[in-house]
C-alpha cells in the first residue's frame, strides 16, 4: 500500500509526485521504485509498445519487466484506470 497527502497546486497541465520523508535505506528506496509502477505514465518500465492512443485511453503492450508481486505470480498485464493501478489482468 503506498499513501500520500495531496497538497492545492496551481494547474501546470503536470502531474507531479514529489516524496518526502522516506529514510535512505536501499529497501525504501526500492519500495518507492515499485510504488512508481502503481501509476500510469508513459514512462513506466512495465509498458511496451504503444498499440493505441486516444482523448480516452492508451493502450501499451507488456514490457518482459516482471510486475513486483508478493506472491510471485506471472501477471501479463496491468489495468491503470484514472492513472493508478486498479487491476492484474490474467490469462491474456
Amino acid at each position: 500500500m503506498f499513501g500520500y497527502r495531496m497538497e492545492e497546486r496551481k494547474d501546470d497541465g503536470f502531474t507531479t509526485l514529489e516524496l518526502y520523508g522516506i529514510p535512505d535505506s536501499e529497501e525504501n528506496i526500492r519500495f518507492a521504485e515499485e510504488a512508481l509502477l502503481e501509476f500510469y505514465y508513459p514512462e513506466n518500465v512495465l509498458f511496451g509498445a504503444r498499440i493505441e492512443c486516444t482523448d480516452s485511453y492508451a493502450l501499451y503492450d507488456r514490457s518482459d519487466v516482471p510486475v513486483p508481486c508478493a506472491d510471485q505470480e506471472a501477471i501479463p498485464g496491468v489495468l491503470y484506470y484514472k492513472y493508478v493501478a486498479r487491476g492484474r489482468l490474467s490469462g491474456c
